[in-house]
C-alpha cells in the first residue's frame, strides 16, 4: 500500500514538472520573439514572477497548511496554478523574418558550440547550488534555534531581493558598454561564495543578509540568460536551445539538494570515525 502511494506521488511529481517545463519554454521564447530591443529588461520583467512567488508563497503555503490539511492545500495550489492556462491563452504568435518554419523539432546543432556546452554546465551547477539553498535554508535556520515562521521569511526576503535585482539587471545589461557575459559570470561567482558562507552562519540577521545577497545576485539568471543565449545561438535556434538548457536546469534541481544532503552525512560519518 505504501509502495503504491509512493508510485502515485512520484507520477504526479513527474506530470507536474513536465507541465511546468512545457509552460516555461514558450513563455520565455515569446519574450525573445516580441522584443528586438531592451531584451534584457523584457526578460527581467517576464521572469520577475519568480521573485514575487518566492516572496508570497512561503507565507501563503504555511497559512494553507495551518488552516487546512495537506490534501486541501495541494488542491488550492493546483487551482492557483491552473490560471497559467488563462494567461497563456493571451500569448499570440508573431511574424519574424528570422524564423524559418522548416526548423526541425529536435535540433542538436547548439551542442556543436563549445560556448553552449559551457553554458549548460554552468546552468546545471547553478541549479544544484540554488536547489540546495531553497530546500535546506529553512532547515538550517530551524537547527540554529529560529522558529518556523521566521525561517520561512528567509525565502520571502530572498524573493523580494530577486524581484528587485531582475529589474536592475535588465536595466544595466541593456547599456551598450556592459558585457552581459562578464556580468553574468561575475554574478554567479559571488553567488557561489554566498552559498559557501551559509553553513558558518547561525544568527537570523546574518542568514537574512545571505538570503538577500543571494536573491540579488541570482537575479541575473532569468534576466541575462535570454540575451546571452540569443547571442550564442541566434533567434532561430533560441527556443530549441533554451529547451535543451532546461534539461540541465531540471537535472541540477533534482540532484542538488539530494547530493548536498548525502555529502553532509558523509562528512559527519568521517568526523565520528576520526574522533
Amino acid at each position: 500500500m505504501i509502495m503504491c502511494k509512493n508510485k502515485t506521488l512520484t507520477s504526479k511529481r513527474v506530470f507536474s514538472g513536465a507541465g511546468l517545463g512545457i509552460v516555461y519554454i514558450p513563455a520565455i521564447s515569446a519574450v525573445s520573439f516580441y522584443f528586438d530591443q531592451k531584451i534584457s529588461m523584457a526578460a527581467g520583467i517576464a521572469a520577475s514572477g519568480v521573485g514575487v512567488g518566492n516572496f508570497l508563497f512561503p507565507a501563503f503555503i504555511r497559512f494553507l497548511v495551518n488552516t487546512y490539511d495537506w490534501k486541501q492545500s495541494f488542491l488550492i495550489l493546483s487551482a492557483t496554478s491552473l490560471h497559467i492556462c488563462v494567461l497563456g491563452a493571451l500569448i499570440r504568435p508573431v511574424k519574424r523574418l528570422e524564423i524559418k518554419k522548416d526548423q526541425p523539432i529536435l535540433d542538436i546543432t547548439p551542442f556543436k558550440k563549445k560556448s553552449y556546452i559551457v553554458l549548460c554546465i554552468n546552468v546545471f551547477l547553478f541549479c544544484c547550488g540554488s536547489s540546495t539553498l531553497y530546500v535546506h535554508l529553512t532547515a538550517l535556520a530551524e537547527t540554529s534555534g529560529i522558529n518556523a515562521d521566521n525561517s520561512a521569511m528567509l525565502i520571502s526576503g530572498l524573493g523580494i531581493a530577486n524581484l528587485v535585482s531582475r529589474f536592475g539587471y535588465g536595466v544595466v545589461a541593456d547599456w551598450p558598454s556592459v558585457n552581459s557575459i562578464v556580468l553574468y559570470g561575475l554574478s554567479f561567482f559571488l553567488t557561489g561564495l554566498t552559498i559557501c558562507i551559509l553553513p558558518f552562519v547561525n544568527s537570523y540577521a546574518l542568514l537574512m543578509v545571505c538570503a538577500v545577497v543571494f536573491g540579488l545576485l541570482s537575479g541575473c539568471f532569468g534576466t541575462l540568460l535570454v540575451k546571452i543565449l540569443i547571442r550564442l545561438l541566434g533567434l532561430q535556434r533560441f527556443s530549441n536551445g533554451y529547451g535543451c538548457l532546461l534539461l540541465f536546469m531540471a537535472a541540477g534541481q533534482l540532484l542538488g539538494a539530494f547530493l548536498a544532503g548525502r555529502f553532509w552525512i558523509w562528512l559527519i560519518r568521517i568526523y565520528y570515525s576520526l574522533f
